[in-house]
This record gives structure tokens, sequence and C-alpha cells, in this order.
């Protein structure tokens, strides 16, 4: 006895053209994929001086709207964020810098992300990079906040510098 097994026609070079291979659906991107790429470039010459001028000893928030906010596309996603900015403190006291996630400051302390300490009437670089887990998928918002202990702190850069906040989604 024979038994015959048949298919239905088909056209392969049709099956191949009905896939799209110009982009990887997220789902299947490897962990450690960039999912989602967003960057803020702030000069403080286009907004009219400085994001931060602030004697509080408590963290201000800027006072130009120095944020970024992501939806993100999972909620097991870490976020990398990268803030570079200027600091310019009035005396040899301390500065802190931080960032916070809608109310949360990501530096857990008075301390924040990045503190500097007597360098006085001179402008310094700010660089902050800090993986976040935020575990959600609502739209979240990344603030930079400043404070000092002495002094006046100035955040933004003198002349014509640019200040950037970028968020990574980095899949996990």
């Amino acid at each position: 006895m024979t038994v015959r097994i048949t298919k239905p026609e088909f056209n392969l070079r049709e099956k191949l053209t009905e896939l799209d291979y110009s982009r990887v659906p997220y789902e299947k991107m490897p962990a450690g994929s960039i999912i989602q790429f967003k960057q803020l470039k702030l000069r403080n010459v286009d907004v009219g001086g400085f994001f931060l001028t602030t004697t509080s000893s408590s963290f201000t928030q800027t006072n130009t709207d120095f944020s970024l906010s992501i939806s993100p596309r999972f909620n097991t996603s870490k976020i990398l964020i990268t803030v570079v900015t200027f600091k310019y403190l009035s005396s040899g006291d301390y500065a802190y810098t931080t960032i916070y996630r809608d109310d949360t400051n990501l530096g857990g302390s008075d301390r924040g992300l990045n503190e500097e300490s007597g360098n006085s009437h001179t402008w310094n670089t700010v660089v902050i990079n800090f993986l976040d887990t935020p575990e959600t998928t609502s739209t979240i918002t990344y603030k930079i906040y400043g404070r000092r202990t002495g002094g006046t702190l100035y955040l933004g850069g003198d002349n014509d510098v640019v200040n950037t906040i970028t968020l990574m989604e980095v899949k996990q």
C-alpha cells in the first residue's frame, strides 16, 4: 500500500515578500537592546538664562523645563539616564545635583547623584549616568534638581554650552 501526502502549492517568492525584515518586533529583541532613545538639548541662551539659580539648601527643580518624559514599552525595562550640564557655585561650600523620577529623588539622599565642594567661582561639568528600574509602562518624567550649602548655585552654563538629558529604554 502506498501513501501519498500532498500539500497545497504556494509561491515561495510571494511568501518571502510577505515577511518584514526591515524591523524586528520589540518582543523579539534580545536583552540589552535599546528600545527607545529620547534626548533633550538646551542652551541657556535659548531659554534666556540659567536653568537654575538657587540659594536653597533643599533640592529645587530647575526653573526652565529641563526635564524629559518617556513611556516604557515593557514594565521590566530599565531606563538609562545621562545628564550633562554645567554648575557654578558662588562660594566654596557644597553643591549637589540629582535626578527625580516624577516626585522620587533617585539619589535617595540629600547628597543626590553628584556632589562637589570647594570649586567656587568656576564652571564645572556635571555628568550623571543612572540606571533606573521604573517597573511601569506609564509615562514617567525625569527632572533635574540642585541644591547648595552656601552661596548661590547656578546650573546651565555660561555662553553657548549645550546641556542634555538622554533617556534610553533598555530591554531586560
